[in-house]
């Protein structure tokens, strides 16, 4: 698979390369919210330092085509508003994303995901794209249901979101694949 682009814009959005400049955005923004990061697999950011750490791995991430993640930001102010990532493993990709509580509901979301998964499939080895989301997390499920993918079932005790407890908890496993020809 190719390396993505590190800019796509679609009609609000402007998708672009996360990095470690990015920090105070991303800190600021949502990733020190224990209600954003509820049902995410890593605990609110304590102090900026968390937020520099998170998105130097992220550029890291990006040259060693382990991981590409992107912020959200609107097109028009270049307020940020989110952030997803990308992790591709053969001819699978899975996703994962955060919105600030205040750009929540407005579709910025699924537009993101939309573009992503249209960039991915077009992609001559990729046939699958997929993301989970806590059984509890409607939104981020209406998210993956909006922006066309499928719910395959539950993945029991599956992962562990910290900010819930300390166990595995059940998710919902959503997917779109490039239909066969």
């Amino acid at each position: 698979m190719q390396t993505p682009p590190e800019v796509l814009n679609t009609e609000r959005l402007r998708i672009c390369r996360l990095r470690m400049p990015d920090a105070d955005r991303i800190f600021e923004g949502w990733a020190q919210d224990p209600k954003v990061t509820r049902y995410l697999t890593w605990k609110p950011h304590e102090t900026i330092n968390d937020a520099i750490a998170h998105a130097t791995r992220c550029e890291a991430d990006w040259d060693n085509g382990k991981r590409y993640s992107w912020m959200l930001e609107d097109r028009a102010s270049r307020e940020a508003l989110g952030a997803i990532a990308a992790h591709p493993a053969g001819h699978r990709v899975g996703l994962g994303y955060v919105l600030k509580p205040d750009a929540c509901g407005n579709g910025f979301m699924t537009e993101a995901v939309s573009e992503l998964t249209r960039w991915f499939l077009a992609q001559p080895d990729v046939h699958r794209i997929w993301a989970i989301c806590d059984c509890e997390n409607l939104a981020s499920a209406r998210v993956l249901e909006r922006a066309g993918f499928q719910c395959e079932g539950v993945l029991r005790r599956w992962t562990v979101h910290p900010n819930v407890g300390p166990e595995p908890r059940d998710v919902l496993c959503f997917s779109i694949i490039r239909s066969e020809s």
